[in-house]
């Protein structure tokens, strides 16, 4: 019988075989003119043993050693370790999310960190325990994304429905802080906002010189969805928490007449929470000067009323990115900008919904969407960095790349995915060390956390 002997680049976990890609360093110090050993050292840190440590370790390693410190802040390493951009989703409405970076077949976690699914907060307490079994989720409910604020830190509730516990946590590093207990029962369902503050560290210390932001405080806002403003003697009751009182207070708003229907909602990453209406519009709620106003949308095309998103355009303060569909093309279009009270709206990308199909990799598994199921091809969401769409489609979910014209399957379900705007959350990461500021009456200090990063 034939044999073969193993090289060098067989089993690395074998004690006798060399791995080549650690004698890459050894290669460039050999023709370099100054090189040493630890030119060797510092190279080795950087590609093979700090990317295993989890990020507490990190920033203790960093704490103890300049050197370490000057290595783990080197802005390649940090951009690979720190950075994330992409969206969490729930395929199902009790299901535990999902981190989808846009590219194909990239489900289940976050790349490099297993938090995706929020399994490193903790469990329900009794008195969460007690709250749920009084209401109509179950005792062992999963904390659930209300929000993912801009610079990486998310809210979450124990329970989806009428909750009063709430947590700010960073998937990233898996810190989290919980919140004193809301004081009052939810009556009307509730979302919310998170929005963090802070200033300029242009250097803090570490002799990198990138720019970052240093967190001071972060604020949260509960209100209730406009159906209820609609009603009679209806208004927006909003519920306030500030990390630095560390208490809650309530207040309300007389919102403006809105004269149709309005469903879903988006939350952008800014403050400001979204609604379709039925009549060409928008209504936004302003939760950082407490403003709600409306917002002319392009005119709907025919038959794809229930087919619309409106969110923030990635890369710009103030501009916002808006889809719609039917069963025969979907429609991409951007605000250029405002006259008065209505947004100046641009289209950007238009493509048909059979050529659309076309492009799905899997085609033989959704062939029979582009006659039966057409018009429940639906823009559900946006990358927060990249022009990419996310098509909710009858048992499954594609990342559409407005720029390579491709389709990306993201996931798939037995059933109907929950193809909503509600279920999507934008995420980005900087690319660096956020730590979640502290507040008053904190159940648990932000450093005080499970964390682990793989």
């Amino acid at each position: 019988m034939a044999t073969r002997s193993k090289t060098a680049t067989g089993n690395p976990s074998s004690p006798n075989v060399v791995n080549l890609r650690l004698l890459q360093p050894l290669t460039l110090i050999a023709e370099s003119a100054d090189g040493s050993m630890d030119a060797l050292c510092d190279t080795l840190m950087v590609e093979e043993i700090l990317p295993r440590l989890p990020p507490e370790s990190l920033v203790r390693l960093g704490a103890a050693s300049r050197r370490y410190k000057a290595l783990s802040v080197l802005p390649d390493f940090a951009a690979r370790y720190w950075q994330r951009a992409g969206v969490f989703f729930y395929s199902h409405p009790w299901h535990r999310p999902r981190f989808f970076p846009g590219r194909h077949h990239e489900t289940d976690s976050m790349p490099g960190s297993s938090s995706a699914d929020l399994s490193f907060l903790p469990g329900p307490s009794a008195r969460e325990k007690a709250h749920l079994r009084r209401g109509v989720d179950h005792p062992d409910s999963a904390v659930a994304i209300m929000h993912s604020a801009l610079g990486g830190l998310l809210l979450c509730s124990r329970g989806r429905l009428s909750p009063v516990h709430f947590y700010v946590c960073n998937p990233v590093t898996r810190q989290w802080v919980a919140l004193p207990e809301l004081p009052w029962q939810p009556r009307e369902w509730q979302s919310g906002l998170l929005t963090l503050h802070a200033t300029a560290d242009d250097d803090d210390g570490d002799g990198a010189g990138e720019k970052k932001m240093k967190p001071k405080h972060f604020r949260v806002v509960l209100f209730n969805h406009p159906m209820h403003w609609r009603e009679p003697g209806g208004c927006i009751y909003l519920r306030l928490f500030s990390s630095d009182t560390g208490q809650w207070k309530a207040t309300q708003l007389q919102p403006l007449v809105i004269h149709s229907s309005v469903y879903g909602h988006s939350l952008g990453p800014r403050g400001t929470a979204y609604w379709i209406a039925m009549k060409d519009q928008a209504v936004a709620y302003d939760s950082v000067h407490h403003t709600v106003r409306v917002i002319q949308l392009p005119r709907c095309i025919d038959d794809g009323e229930w087919n619309r998103v409106v969110w923030e355009r990635h890369g710009t303060a103030a501009g916002l990115r808006y889809a719609h569909s039917n069963s025969s093309v979907l429609e991409v279009w951007d605000s250029q900008g405002q006259e008065g009270d209505n947004c100046m709206w641009e289209l950007v990308h238009r493509v048909g919904i059979t050529e659309l199909l076309e492009r799905i990799p899997e085609a033989a598994d959704f062939r029979l969407m582009s006659t039966r199921y057409s018009r429940d091809i639906k823009p559900i969401g946006f990358h927060p960095t990249k022009d990419i769409v996310f098509l909710g489609i009858p048992k499954a979910m594609f990342a559409y790349s407005m720029e390579n014209g491709t389709m990306s399957l993201q996931c798939t379900n037995g059933s109907m995915c929950y193809s909503h705007p509600d279920g999507m959350f934008p995420f980005v990461h900087p690319p660096y060390h956020l730590p979640i500021p502290a507040i008053n009456n904190s159940i648990v200090a932000p450093g005080q956390s499970s964390t682990s990063h793989a």
